[in-house]
């Protein structure tokens, strides 16, 4: 992601500057990380990227607006999603995403999904 990517205010008036730490990007604002569903982060990553003549991720995994961005863009998407967050399981329905993972995004204790997260990874073959 190129350094100083910054997104407009999103649908749930998000905004602030798009990061890369590893292979993950995030929204942040004032030092702090922001849940969004709101697709502009996503979008600013995809075309920053087209921008600058760099190729586009083979595969995203994300949740809300950056999902359904990224998979109708014809990305290969895998996402999480609460099941009172429709949209993304409809878009595994009509194919636009390769699979949506149901889970609540709002666990207090992200340790509660260490044995979905070791399944995934087994699964993918990306186990350690």
């Amino acid at each position: 992601i190129p350094r100083g990517l910054r997104t407009t205010e999103g649908d749930d008036d998000t905004h602030g500057n798009v990061r890369q730490f590893g292979d993950v990007a995030v929204l942040e604002s004032g030092a702090t990380l922001w849940h969004t569903h709101a697709p502009q982060p996503m979008a600013a990553i995809l075309d920053a990227l087209a921008r600058d003549g760099r190729p586009l991720p083979d595969l995203v995994l994300a949740d809300h607006g950056w999902a359904g961005c990224a998979s109708r863009r014809g990305i290969e998407t895998v996402c999480f999603a609460d099941s009172n967050d429709p949209a993304l399981f409809l878009g595994e329905e009509e194919g636009t995403v390769t699979v949506t993972v149901p889970l609540d995004d709002h666990v207090v204790d992200a340790r509660d999904y260490h044995p979905m997260t070791a399944y995934l990874l087994a699964a993918a073959g990306l186990a350690g």
